[in-house]
């Protein structure tokens, strides 16, 4: 009987250093374990945070650090179109400063500075025209039909002459009007009304000596209603046709009387000294309860034209420019004491030494046919 050879036993020894090795291997792979479970809680928090990052981007984290190069959106660096400018301007003064000042570069400069200058007033005159209202509008204006004159003679014209008025868009707080008038007017007049301070300043072309300067100015207070501002004004002045038929207004308004008042207190009552008055004897006309004074017979009788924003017609929206009524009263004028007063059919004294033909103005405010009193025969 054959006994089995016992199998080869293979002994390992153990020793402190194999033991210690292992424990060493072990407690790396347990730290590795521990910081890659850490780095995956950190980017699931800032996933959450943040939003998740792409899976296929080839920039790491460290592309924020310091020395790192930025990048845009298109791969390359923002230029604005400020900074453009001032690379061209920086561009410009460096040429200037570097470059060598012969008289053709001095030349040269000058010119481009003389056009930019031109530039500049030609666009301040297009846009003062755009946006600036018209300096001047030339308007006839039709008083109404004479129902009286209709009444006495069935046969005779209802259409009356129109009067020529000039409206002057003079200062941003004065308009002046200069009206040649026609019947039932008597005479021309020039009208300058100051909306910053609420004044109306009245020049009668009859008025005037033989140097053609205006010898009396009548002041009165602005009506708020008739006139309310300048802008609504000349909105209504570019709603006026050049010819304006009218049916209404034009009626004589004898509630006025006149009082003398200091010229220098007259004056200041105005934004702008006016020209036709600088001169000349103010008066000032207040509302009265009287009508024609008859008792006083060597005084004159005057009607001032009293202009409004009004509707063309009675029941349209469109504002126009007209004259609502003629304010009238009488006066005793101390330059005429040696003319005898004439009394036409109706008891009026109209009939002025200076005829209505001989003292019109045109736009420019200058006299057109002037003749003076000297020149003529009574």
């Amino acid at each position: 009987m054959m006994i089995p050879k016992p199998s080869k036993v293979t002994h390992f020894v153990i020793t402190e250093e194999t033991i210690t090795s292992k424990t060493d291997s072990d407690s790396s792979q347990f730290s590795r374990k521990d910081s890659y479970k850490k780095m995956q809680e950190s980017q699931q928090f800032q996933g959450s945070a943040f939003g998740p990052k792409s899976q296929t981007s080839l920039i790491s984290n460290t592309a924020s650090a310091p020395n790192s190069v930025k990048w845009t959106g298109n791969g390359k660096e923002d230029d604005s179109f400020l900074n453009k400018n001032k690379k061209r301007f920086y561009t410009i003064f460096d040429a200037f400063k570097n470059a060598e000042w012969t008289p053709k570069l001095i030349c040269n400069i000058c010119l481009i500075i003389t056009f930019f200058l031109l530039g500049l007033i030609i666009l301040f005159i297009v846009l003062s025209a755009l946006f600036h209202p018209t300096a001047t509008r030339d308007l006839l204006l039709f008083p109404p039909a004479c129902e009286e004159c209709l009444k006495k003679n069935p046969n005779a014209q209802s259409l009356r002459s129109p009067s020529h008025l000039y409206a002057h868009y003079y200062s941003h707080s004065q308009a002046h009007f200069e009206l040649i008038g026609n019947l039932p007017l008597k005479s021309n007049s020039f009208t300058a009304i100051d909306f910053a301070t609420g004044w109306i300043a009245i020049a009668d072309h009859a008025l005037t000596n033989d140097h053609g300067v205006h010898t009396t100015c009548f002041l009165m207070p602005l009506d708020r209603s008739a006139l309310p501002e300048m802008e609504i004004v000349m909105d209504a002045l570019s709603q006026t046709k050049s010819e304006e038929y009218t049916q209404f207004g034009w009626q004589e308004y004898w509630q006025y009387s006149a009082e003398s008042i200091d010229s220098r207190t007259a004056q200041s009552k105005f934004t702008t000294e006016i020209e036709d008055c600088k001169d000349a004897r103010w008066i000032q006309l207040k509302h009265t309860l009287q009508t024609r004074d008859g008792s006083c017979s060597d005084c004159w009788d005057f009607c001032l034209p009293d202009y409004a924003v009004q509707r063309r017609q009675k029941y349209e929206d469109e504002s126009i420019i007209g004259i609502r009524r003629l304010n009238c009263f009488r006066y005793y004028v101390p330059e005429w004491a040696k003319y005898s007063i004439r009394t036409d059919a109706t008891g009026g004294h109209w009939q002025y030494p200076r005829s209505q033909t001989h003292t019109a103005r045109d736009e420019h405010g200058q006299w057109v046919g002037w003749i003076s009193n000297s020149e003529r025969n009574f």
